[in-house]
């Protein structure tokens, strides 16, 4: 495929898509289970998804970004700076909207000013700067819990941005990850068990997978799968049918992690061209719209469960009946709510920074060259 020929990895859309709605699902199905709401229901235990959601997105995180920057030939021709630049600036100005709406709705609405943090712990929730789980209403994220999430996503940027410099930092990058998980995971102070978290380790795992992934043939990335099925079934047998916590297996999420990452070496194979004059067939734009809202989706799921539980509780509604209205209704909140944000706050911006980016890259560009010619004068 040439190179200048936008490409989508068209089997990626419809992960992220089905990882965003399974995490609305695990933390709708746990909300509305909760004894102050509806109770537990059958279908509780399949809400939970155990040990897939977070080990997918981390693999798949890791693999695009390393497939699309760290190559010898990325398709992507960004300087690290304008990586870093473009990356940031999606990730805050829509989590910072979603913050602060949140911590006012606490605050003013819900009158429970305790819930929000107050000087440097509101600056580190603000920029996202990693955060002690007992620090951060049990998850390292005040005010909004999955955002502990965008924590470890945003150091895993700042190491895809280092190895954009130099050949030998992009090797010392595949390095840097198992050598701190091995150094640090069980170091007593927080930083460094942060840096040698699990999270990045899976991370780690799909960068790995982008490097295997490229020049394979098709059998090759068959043969991926079939490995990758085998590695998923037996973390999926360890965790139903032994108790992992009470055998001291070892973490599951990493189990996890590396099946997900050999799944992604058979669908780097699963690429197409996106040609604007062709429409997509319906399902295929449901998906890509889906895949574009996970973001934003992912932002505002947390506060729409629980004003969606309080709602459906308010009504009267009780028991399993109950529970499947505010579970569904979260749902389908949530995605209708993304969907607004991404159209209406997250694309506008991006498209502004987009312009931004370029014109400061003429700038600078235009800036050298006249240096270049008054040094010839």
């Amino acid at each position: 495929m040439d190179q200048r020929t936008p490409w989508r990895f068209a089997s990626l859309d419809l992960g992220r898509a089905v990882a965003c709605l399974l995490v609305v699902l695990y933390h709708a199905g746990g909300t509305a289970s909760l004894p102050k709401y509806f109770g537990e229901h059958d279908l509780s235990s399949w809400t939970a998804i155990g040990y897939v959601r977070m080990p997918f997105f981390f693999a798949m995180s890791g693999f695009l970004l390393s497939w699309l920057y760290l190559q010898r030939r990325p398709e992507k021709r960004v300087t690290p700076v304008a990586f870093l630049a473009r990356r940031t600036a999606h990730l805050y100005p829509l989590y910072w909207m979603v913050l602060c709406c949140v911590a006012a709705l606490q605050v003013f609405a819900l009158g429970q000013p305790e819930s929000v943090p107050t000087g440097w712990d509101w600056v580190q929730t603000v920029l996202l700067l990693p955060q002690s789980s007992s620090e951060g209403g049990g998850t390292g994220a005040a005010v909004l819990y999955p955002a502990w999430v965008l924590q470890y996503e945003l150091v895993g940027y700042l190491f895809v941005a280092l190895a954009m410099w130099r050949q030998v930092l992009r090797r010392a990058y595949l390095l840097a990850f198992p050598a701190l998980y091995v150094l640090l995971s069980d170091a007593d102070a927080f930083l460094p068990s942060f840096l040698g978290s699990k999270w990045l380790l899976i991370f780690w795992m799909g960068a790995a997978a982008a490097w295997a992934a490229r020049g394979l043939n098709a059998r090759q990335r068959t043969m991926a799968l079939a490995l990758s099925l085998l590695w998923l079934s037996g973390a999926a047998a360890t965790q139903y049918v032994a108790d992992p916590v009470a055998q001291g297996l070892t973490d599951l999420d990493l189990h996890y992690g590396m099946g997900f990452a050999l799944l992604m070496i058979f669908l780097s194979g699963f690429r197409r061209s996106v040609t604007p004059t062709v429409p997509s067939r319906p399902a295929r734009r449901a998906i890509e719209a889906l895949s574009r809202w996970s973001y934003a989706i992912f932002l505002c799921h947390a506060p729409v469960i629980s004003l969606v539980c309080k709602m459906v509780r308010g009504t009267g509604l009780r028991g399993e009946t109950g529970w499947e209205v505010a579970v569904f209704g979260s749902m389908a909140v949530s995605i209708g709510l993304g969907g607004l944000l991404c159209h209406w706050v997250e694309q506008p911006i991006d498209r502004w920074i987009g312009r931004s980016l370029q014109t400061v890259r003429a700038g600078w560009g235009q800036a050298r060259r006249h240096a270049g010619a008054e040094a010839l004068r």
